[in-house]
């Protein structure tokens, strides 16, 4: 069990409860079908996250050494060979900063991340157990109740309107989610493009040719990723009602429950967040 907790079992577990009391519960598929994007590895995001953190302490450590080199070599070494070397380890120096900078930004936001899915996962949970508790008492009823079906009735009525509200609630989360994510993209953007754009004011001339390289080389994995958002949500939303099938529900529930992914093999470097 990781750091957070196993939180993205509590999440399967808590849409398997909602996908069981669909049967007397059938507003249920529209809560399932929100609650497939949320389902997610908050564990594979803050590993992600601390290897970006220690790759910036790696890089504080070797910028702390390069500057006491620089000190120590001051009182042996003058001239004009030494102020050459001096100019060349204070751009190091810089350059270093920037891109220590940029690691730390990139794993704060893949923390923050984490702990984003984590609290989603954790909503999935706590809706999946309510749906659990509403179907222990509808059966309940339906076990006590002779004849008259009344209660049972009434019981189930507000049940589906109970469903409704977590419906409307778990679209809150996503799109909140969404905001989230679309932010802290935005962030490591920038930090970036920032780091690209002062490499090369620090006289690194090789540092557009490197970020095209990287950008060629990331081509199949940020394709692979869009596609696994995509296709995801696609069953999500074909899950819900008036949308739905049983082959996309039965998807659905395979795809949430972790049983098979049929493109997440293919996409988990790309996309983490996929327990």
């Amino acid at each position: 069990m990781g750091a957070m907790g196993g939180v993205d079992q509590m999440a399967q577990a808590g849409f398997m409860m909602t996908v069981a009391a669909t049967p007397l519960i059938p507003v249920g598929w529209a809560c399932a079908g929100s609650m497939l994007p949320m389902i997610g590895d908050p564990d594979a995001l803050l590993e992600a996250g601390m290897a970006w953190l220690d790759a910036a302490q790696e890089i504080q450590d070797g910028l702390t050494a390069n500057m006491d080199l620089t000190n120590s070599l001051g009182s042996s070494w003058q001239g004009a060979d030494y102020d050459a070397f001096t100019e060349k380890a204070a751009d190091l120096s810089r350059q270093l900063m920037v891109t220590m900078a940029l690691a730390y930004a990139v794993g704060v936001a893949l923390i923050l991340a984490a702990i984003a899915v984590m609290i989603a996962c954790i909503i999935v949970f706590v809706i999946g157990l309510g749906f659990a508790l509403w179907s222990a008492a509808i059966l309940f009823a339906m076990a006590t109740v002779v004849g008259n079906l009344g209660p049972v009735e009434v019981l189930m009525f507000d049940a589906n309107i109970w469903a409704l509200q977590a419906e409307s609630s778990l679209m809150s989360v996503n799109s909140g989610l969404s905001t989230t994510f679309n932010v802290l993209a935005g962030t490591v953007t920038a930090a970036l493009a920032a780091d690209v754009g002062l490499q090369i004011a620090f006289g690194n001339e090789e540092a557009l040719g490197d970020l095209a390289q990287a950008t060629v080389l990331s081509v199949p994995t940020i394709t692979a990723g869009l596609a696994s958002v995509f296709f995801r949500d696609s069953v999500a939303l074909g899950m819900k009602p008036p949308f739905s099938s049983g082959i996309v529900r039965g998807l659905g529930v395979l795809m949430g429950t972790g049983v098979v992914d049929p493109v997440g093999d293919v996409t988990e470097q790309a996309d983490p967040t996929r327990g």
